[in-house]
């Protein structure tokens, strides 16, 4: 009787079946071994490998030598760079800033550590070699894991010049971007006229499907061609989250003429203070009424903001009577979310306090009442909303590709935030917020949500 190895009888289209079942429905760490079996399974399945590729900076230069035989794969590219990690793959006695001649303070701030120079290095190099390989690449982000609670690593940035040639390689197949540099662009890039980021970004818009972006030199260039005097057309463009908590700024020579903002003003950037909030939602609410995104279907510009000021409670009663006890001011001092939604024409302000002195964590406040604890990035992700999700390994993509039957068997990383309640039972055992003290003495809720029409 003849024996059958039954593997061997298995078609190539049906392995690659269960290989990318494999692949997404868990990790890449599951589907290598399979890989390894034979060499025919490792012949039709090396390519799911690179479909989804998430890179750390550890790893950014060694990778360069496998991207550029199967670039031709990569479907999805996430660049997570953790400034935590810089030291990891930079030779010892790297660690001080570059030194340079005395009285040049300048200089030696934006040369940056030797950690730093070694990762733009690593960018350089995979933006030449590496990108213009990826002829089918779909999705990319290119995004620093780091909370406004970290600290950076003395001497870390990211330099523009390391960005802008990533982006002029990204090929024409590209509809999904997201970059953010959150806390880590250097203050001394705005006052050089030869670094702009928006034209490089802005010629992407039409070929874009979904954006987001938080960088901290942005400017009205991204929208408007200014040599063509005229808006950019974005025909496909569906979601656009412009994130401007880091303070994101004109750059000096935009050179944009006025816009007319219909709220009464016009928008030039020579009157535009440095504040986020004063002209990007009415920028954004130009290009849109100016038929530029016909597609898009959620448009968002979020800010961050401090409050400082004390309450209005503190005056005197009516009856000219002091209040028995006026409330604290340092219970309703708060940081807010701001959401600016640009279709709809509303603004939100989420409030957020800092648990208790000593204890970690954040307290936010949703347009739903909830109160949630958690940490920055986790409740800031909230604020947004399923805008951009991730997986379990890293891989960023669009909310609406999660909702595809292509992305329905991922693994999708879940945000962890409490409840007020789970909240108490452990991290907060025997803590409460001063808010809470207070509320409970005027029998309101002092700090809420709010919701005003209008951007």
């Amino acid at each position: 009787m003849t024996k059958h190895n039954h593997i061997d009888t298995l078609s190539e289209e049906l392995l690659l079946h269960i290989f990318r079942d494999l692949r997404s429905s868990s990790t890449a760490g599951a589907l290598l071994p399979s890989l390894l079996l034979c060499r025919r399974f490792n012949r039709i399945g090396t390519p799911l490998l690179y479909q989804d590729v998430v890179i750390r900076n550890p790893s950014l230069r060694v990778s360069i030598a496998s991207l550029i035989t199967h670039g031709h794969e990569v479907r999805s590219l996430s660049i997570r760079i953790r400034p935590c990690e810089i030291e990891m793959y930079t030779p010892a006695g790297q660690q001080d800033y570059i030194r340079v001649p005395v009285g040049d303070p300048h200089k030696l701030a934006s040369e940056g550590s030797g950690p730093t120079q070694a990762l733009w290095k690593a960018l350089d190099a995979f933006s030449s070699a590496v990108i213009p390989r990826l002829r089918h690449l779909f999705t990319f982000s290119l995004t620093l894991e780091h909370t406004l609670g970290e600290g950076l690593p003395p001497g870390f940035w990211i330099h523009p010049r390391s960005l802008l040639p990533i982006l002029r390689n990204l090929p024409l197949s590209v509809e999904n971007l997201e970059v953010d540099l959150a806390f880590s662009e250097h203050p001394f890039i705005h006052d050089n006229p030869t670094i702009h980021i928006c034209p490089v970004l802005r010629p992407l818009l039409p070929q874009l499907r979904h954006l987001r972006l938080r960088l901290e030199c942005l400017c009205p260039a991204l929208f408007y061609d200014v040599g063509a005097n005229e808006a950019v057309k974005a025909p496909q463009l569906e979601t656009l989250g412009i994130n401007t908590s880091v303070a994101t700024r004109y750059t000096v020579p935009c050179g944009m003429p006025r816009l007319d903002t219909g709220v009464g003003y016009g928008l030039n950037i020579a009157d535009c203070p440095n504040n986020p909030s004063y002209y990007w939602p009415a920028l954004c609410l130009t290009v849109l009424e100016g038929g530029s995104f016909p597609r898009v279907q959620r448009f968002d510009v979020f800010n961050f903001e401090m409050d400082y000021s004390t309450s209005d409670d503190e005056e005197d009663s009516e009856d000219g009577e002091d209040s028995e006890e006026p409330l604290s001011p340092s219970a309703l001092r708060a940081c807010y979310f701001i959401q600016h939604s640009i279709p709809a024409r509303k603004t939100y302000r989420l409030p957020m306090k800092h648990v208790c002195s000593g204890v970690a964590g954040l307290m936010l406040r949703t347009r739903s009442h909830e109160e949630l604890f958690g940490d920055l990035y986790s409740l800031e992700q909230r604020v947004e909303g399923p805008a951009w999700v991730e997986t379990v390994e890293g891989m960023r993509y669009p909310a609406a590709f999660a909702n595809t039957q292509d992305g329905k068997g991922y693994l999708w990383r879940k945000l962890v935030w409490k409840s007020r309640e789970e909240w108490s039972r452990h991290e907060g055992k025997g803590y409460g917020l001063e808010v809470w003290g207070e509320e409970e003495r005027v029998g309101s809720w002092l700090l809420k949500a709010e919701e005003v029409d209008g951007v």
